[in-house]
């Protein structure tokens, strides 16, 4: 059976991407296909970015099934395609810059990792505030947040 990743690939009009590697697992990844939790973007780029990333999103949408258990992906994976369309390059933040707080775990126990910006999922207790997870910087974060949210 054919990879999603190489469905997707196949669906997209877009030439085949180069391949990056992932900040946690070192897995293979599109190098426009950005963790989700932050865009910075020129806002010169913006409304061409918009018009083919609502494009892309919603021809996934239409054929999810290519994309098996990676669809709750779409608008991240429909980002990227809009990117390789417009033949842009991507910078990726550095993992401060857009701390996945959902997989701290997947970070070595002494990791030195002191975030700006805590990109969030569901480590939420049930009153809305951030979960700790172990790391002292991260946790850091967390707790500068749970303040704000007090």
């Amino acid at each position: 059976m054919e990879a999603p990743r190489a469905r997707a690939e196949r669906h997209s009009p877009a030439p085949t991407p180069s391949i990056a590697r992932t900040t946690c697992d070192d897995a293979p990844i599109w190098v426009s296909n950005c963790n989700g939790g932050m865009y910075l973007l020129p806002g010169a780029l913006a409304a061409m970015i918009g018009e083919k990333w609502k494009h892309h999103a919603r021809s996934l949408y239409a054929s999810r099934d290519l994309l098996e258990g990676y669809a709750h992906h779409i608008d991240q994976i429909s980002f990227a395609m809009a990117i390789l369309d417009l033949g842009l390059e991507v910078e990726a933040l550095a993992v401060a810059g857009n701390f996945p707080l959902h997989l701290a775990a997947q970070f070595a126990a002494g990791a030195d990792i002191n975030p700006r910006v805590l990109h969030v999922h569901w480590l939420r207790m049930g009153d809305q505030r951030l979960m700790a997870t172990g790391h002292p910087g991260v946790d850091r974060a967390v707790e500068a947040v749970n303040a704000v949210l007090a």
